[in-house]
């Protein structure tokens, strides 16, 4: 079995994570992290001669941590019709590169990690060129933001991973804190900047893709 881990910069170093007696199992992983990356990014190199030299095995299992550079900050204020084409834009892309990946290796399995949420205000302090449509960021911009990232977890992610893997893997959990009736809200002191996280959230993150792992094995 041979896992080509493809990820936004996130997770940029997880392989120098020291994971003690999942070790072999790391060895064993490609990994691909590129800050930024799109989801048209990890398309093209799906389909280019890089990745198809990687598929040198029968069983191979992709990991896709990518789909936040996809989301704009700019959610608030647009209609119901235009969050739908976006929805359905980013689920396109997502099967698309499913389909690329089996084009290059047949019986190859595909799981897509969940997207953990941003910290609008934070992300636009430390990247500036962020707000360039936002402005001022409320509360609205917010809870737009998560509730657009929930619905792609939800609604698609979930029911994609079952369809043939039936390996979860739920990266935005970690960020859950419970208050009562009003449910979860996202405890942003595990992202450094708003967006990355630190090195014990990463270390939870990859610890949790290895040991998932071990179901596709």
């Amino acid at each position: 079995m041979k896992v080509i881990f493809i990820s936004d910069s996130r997770l940029c170093g997880v392989e120098r994570i020291n994971l003690g007696s999942n070790r072999n199992i790391v060895r064993r992983i490609n990994y691909q992290c590129v800050p930024g990356l799109k989801l048209g990014d990890v398309k093209r190199y799906v389909r280019s001669e890089s990745f198809e030299n990687l598929c040198t095995q029968n069983r191979v299992v992709v990991f896709l941590s990518v789909g936040i550079n996809n989301i704009p900050e700019d959610i608030y204020g647009r209609t119901g019709e235009e969050l739908n084409i976006l929805y359905k834009r980013i689920v396109k892309k997502f099967n698309q590169i499913e389909t690329a990946v089996k084009t290059v290796a047949i019986n190859a399995k595909v799981v897509i990690a969940t997207i953990p949420p941003t910290d609008l205000k934070r992300t636009i302090r430390k990247y500036p060129h962020k707000s360039e449509k936002l402005g001022t960021i409320t509360h609205n911009h917010q809870q737009s933001f998560e509730n657009f990232v929930t619905r792609i977890n939800e609604d698609f992610i979930n029911d994609f991973n079952k369809k043939e893997t039936r390996v979860h893997i739920p990266l935005h959990r970690a960020l859950r804190q419970h208050r009562g009736r009003r449910g979860s809200v996202y405890s942003y002191n595990k992202l450094c900047d708003g967006l990355h996280p630190d090195c014990n959230l990463k270390k939870h993150w990859i610890e949790m893709k290895v040991s998932r792992l071990v179901q596709c094995i």
